[in-house]
């Protein structure tokens, strides 16, 4: 079996609205690969970014308590990262 370890993911993402996003998740310590920082920020009309949120999470997909997780563009970043099906970027390997 072979071990995919994922340090740092870049993309950018648009809701239903038409509002673009980037998000930046990459893991806090590089040589050990299990917690990771995630930051939604959005992308003003000048291009500028403008921080939304910043989320915490283990590799197995543990985000940390208290966090937003009802927020629609939280949802879809996690779902694009952590997803549970084979889909997601740091999770489902």
């Amino acid at each position: 079996m072979h071990e995919v370890i994922i340090d740092e993911v870049k993309f950018y993402v648009n809701d239903f609205e038409g509002v673009d996003y980037f998000v930046h998740a990459y893991a806090q310590d590089p040589a050990e690969f299990d917690q990771y920082t995630c930051e939604i920020s959005k992308i003003d009309e000048d291009g500028d970014l403008e921080l939304v949120d910043t989320i915490y999470f283990d590799s197995c997909g543990n985000l940390e308590e208290e966090q937003d997780t009802e927020t629609p563009i939280i949802v879809t970043v996690l779902n694009i990262l952590l997803s549970d099906r084979v889909h997601g970027i740091i999770r489902g390997f």
